[in-house]
């Protein structure tokens, strides 16, 4: 009876083990200290994008992984509503990669945001965990992720904007922590303390990075040539200030358009 019962444990512990390596084939096939995702072995689609970011939710190296596959999945796709679902979701998990998620939901708590002063103060209070946990690796995908197919126009005069499908899809709690996370991977691209905001005057000429308003509107100024994440930026502020109530009501998107002095 005992041999039995070991056989059985043995032929147990096999088949578990069996249907482990089976149903974990997106892992690498290493086994370090942690284990790592493997991108080339994750297939997203439209159907299971809700269920991979589920599965992110409270995993930012899984996070990480399948924002690099949206990024090269969205790089040569014609813009239009598929490619929209996938960067709307880029942009979710690119900011969940590095923790910054619940970084600034937890701070926002803390502040008043109908005042300009807490806003700043909501940038300083994150910028410590945008630098700990590797930040600017998530704005430079978040910034490729939601650029147009033709990319953002450099040119002077222009006026860096989305495709349509990805502007009515974007959700004013998902644009105001992207334009979070971008504004603090420009600060350090600039090397600027949130001091800067401080301005009652403040707005995106202050930065020095390329880009200008002209009237209510966000335009290229080059030289310098701005970079993917000012280009980005300027994209989220144009369309928070295209006259869009769902951004007016929102207490992150609309106190960004009063620091930003849209």
């Amino acid at each position: 009876m005992k041999k039995r019962t070991v056989y059985l444990t043995g032929v147990f512990l096999l088949l578990g083990l069996f249907i482990f390596t089976a149903c974990d084939s997106f892992y690498t096939n290493s086994w370090g200290k942690s284990r790592e995702y493997d991108p080339g072995n994750i297939k997203l689609t439209v159907e299971n994008l809700p269920s991979w970011k589920k599965a992110a939710r409270y995993n930012p190296p899984l996070a990480q992984t399948l924002t690099a596959v949206i990024n090269e999945t969205v790089r040569n796709m014609p813009d239009g509503p598929g490619k929209a679902i996938f960067q709307e979701a880029g942009v979710e998990l690119a900011i969940k990669s590095a923790g910054l998620g619940t970084a600034i939901l937890s701070n926002m708590n803390k502040f008043n945001l109908d005042n300009p002063d807490d806003i700043v103060a909501l940038f300083g209070s994150i910028r410590g965990d945008f630098y700990i946990s590797g930040g600017s690796a998530a704005a430079s995908n978040l910034a490729e992720i939601v650029k147009p197919k033709g990319g953002f126009d450099k040119d002077d005069g222009d006026t860096p904007t989305f495709s349509s499908s990805y502007a009515n899809i974007a959700k004013p709690a998902d644009v105001g922590q992207a334009v979070i996370v971008l504004t603090l991977a420009v600060l350090e691209q600039t090397g600027e303390s949130t001091a800067i905001l401080d301005d009652p005057n403040f707005d995106i000429d202050a930065f020095s990075i390329g880009l200008k308003m002209d009237g209510n509107v966000i335009k290229v100024d080059s030289p310098p040539d701005p970079t993917p994440e000012a280009l980005a930026l300027a994209a989220y502020l144009n369309l928070i200030n295209n006259g869009d109530p769902k951004f007016d009501s929102n207490p992150v998107t609309s106190g960004i358009k009063d620091l930003f002095s849209l």
